[in-house]
């Protein structure tokens, strides 16, 4: 395949990923505004935009770092620098993870209020969205090393809006009886069954 068709090819798919992604990433917003209302809606959108700015330090720099050295291993075919490059970034977010698990731990029992007991709950249902938002980060990166743009957006764009949204239409309609809170949004999965059960 020619440079031009790759480009072409690329640049398709993405738009087309972007659009997909984009999509039900609205409908999951209004479908949650929707359900936990203005003051549960408001709430989780804080908690999750207080989750991404702590995921920040991982991603300043790494995914640039990340395209750079895996297509240059990549040129070279050399499959145990590529595989060095995902386990040290992985390794690196593991160590940023539990270090920010410590600093976090220590100023929530001291007394330094720097939530609310209503904000503190949600923040630490969703607290596994860092780790995992920063993967998703450096996975785009490293498939975009590899050449493959298209696959290397998907996850992010698609799939994750995409579960996020099955699970809550299917927390609604299957489930009517238990009211969707903001805990339970952010949590997820793990966060509903605990719900249900104490049912």
């Amino acid at each position: 395949m020619s440079l031009k068709k790759q480009l072409i090819r690329s640049g398709t798919g993405s738009i087309l990923v972007r659009i997909i992604g984009t999509g039900l990433a609205f409908f999951l917003s209004v479908i949650l505004a929707r359900t936990l209302g203005p003051h549960g809606f408001g709430l989780y959108s804080f908690t999750l935009t207080l989750l991404v700015f702590f995921s920040i330090p991982i991603q300043a720099g790494f995914p640039n770092l990340t395209v750079r050295e895996v297509s240059k291993a990549h040129l070279k075919n050399d499959w145990a620098v590529m595989k060095g490059i995902l386990w040290w970034t992985l390794k690196f977010i593991g160590i940023y993870f539990v270090g920010l698990v410590f600093l976090l731990s220590i100023v929530t029992f001291s007394d330094i209020n720097w939530l609310s007991e209503e904000r503190l709950k949600v923040f630490v249902a969703g607290f596994i969205l860092i780790p995992l938002l920063s993967i998703l980060v450096i996975q785009n990166a490293y498939m975009r090393g590899l050449g493959r743009v298209v696959i290397g957006i998907v996850p992010d764009s698609v799939i994750r809006p995409g579960l996020a949204l099955l699970f809550l239409i299917s927390a609604i309609y299957l489930f009517s009886d238990i009211k969707i809170t903001p805990l339970m949004a952010m949590g997820g999965v793990p966060d509903f069954c605990f719900h249900r059960i104490l049912r």
